[in-house]
């Protein structure tokens, strides 16, 4: 793959990387009487938030502004969907198929329960006789 080697001297690191590719080569300058802080080494210090308008109000013109380019996606005549395939009328067909499927289980649902209560009222009325 590849080999990584790294220099110390007193003032400055010289860290080279080689592959097969590419070879990098860095070096870094410590001023005299500075200490390197071992415990964040590795670490990639926190980059500083920045917001465009507030930190609330980005995230909702992120989707405001989502929501207006699919909009115009799907009603610009160049790049039309074909009839069918837009939102609008996927969104109505899915909710047309749940409540198809939710009636039917309730169907079935409601079949199982009648059945069971007569078999409970079997079993209730030969014990009492």
């Amino acid at each position: 793959m590849g080999n990584a080697s790294v220099r110390l001297n007193s003032s400055r690191i010289h860290l080279k990387f080689k592959s097969w590719l590419y070879t990098a080569t860095f070096l870094v300058s410590i001023r005299p009487g500075t200490s390197i802080d071992r415990s964040q080494s590795g670490s990639i210090p926190a980059m500083p938030r920045i917001y465009l308008l507030s930190r609330t109000i980005d995230p909702l013109l992120g989707i405001f502004t989502g929501l207006l380019a699919y909009h115009l996606h799907e009603t610009n005549p160049r790049s039309a969907l074909a009839s069918g395939h837009t939102l609008q009328e996927l969104v109505r067909w899915q909710w047309a198929e749940m409540r198809r499927s939710r009636s039917m289980r309730d169907a079935v649902e409601a079949d199982g329960v009648e059945e069971e209560w007569e078999r409970m009222r079997r079993e209730f009325e030969g014990e009492k006789r």
